[in-house]
């Protein structure tokens, strides 16, 4: 069984189709790298920090006020 010739915007179809599947992929990889980049992390240690400096402050502040 013969298949019929390819119509005449086939390959047009084809270049679309692989343009958009390569903006599709880049956009995906692209997201799936921002979000596993270190920023988060970093941020995270410097909100662990500040928190232990207020309680630090906190705890000197109570400790002179019982003085």
């Amino acid at each position: 069984m013969a298949y019929p010739p390819p119509k005449r915007g086939y390959i047009g179809n084809l270049l679309v189709g692989g343009a958009l599947l390569a903006f599709v992929a880049g956009t995906y990889w692209k997201t799936l790298h921002n979000v596993s980049s270190d920023d988060l992390e970093r941020e995270l240690e410097r909100e662990i920090a500040e928190e232990e400096r207020r309680q630090r402050r906190a705890e000197a502040a109570a400790t002179e006020a019982k003085q």
